[in-house]
C-alpha cells in the first residue's frame, strides 16, 4: 500500500525488478547497505506516522478477518 501523492523510490540490486509491482519515480540500482549508508545523511527527518497507523489498521483488520475465517472451521 503506497500513499497517494508521494514520491516512490525503489532500491534493488536487480534493475529488472524496479517498477514491476508499482510505479516508481526514482529507481536506484545497488546493494541496500552501501546505498542506504550513502543516502541516510541526506534525508530530512519527518515525524508523521499517519501512513504507519493506516498500514497497522489495515493489518489488524486483516488479522480480525482471518480469525473469523478460522473460527468457522
Amino acid at each position: 500500500m503506497v500513499p497517494n501523492g508521494k514520491t516512490v523510490i525503489r532500491l534493488d540490486a536487480r534493475q529488472e525488478h524496479i517498477g514491476r509491482r508499482t510505479g516508481v519515480d526514482l529507481g536506484l540500482v545497488g546493494h541496500c547497505g552501501t546505498t542506504l549508508d550513502a543516502l541516510f545523511p541526506q534525508l530530512e527527518s519527518t515525524h508523521s506516522d499517519k501512513h504507519l497507523k493506516s498500514a497497522l489498521d489495515a493489518y489488524q483488520g486483516w488479522q480480525h478477518r482471518q480469525q473469523s475465517v478460522e473460527s468457522r472451521d
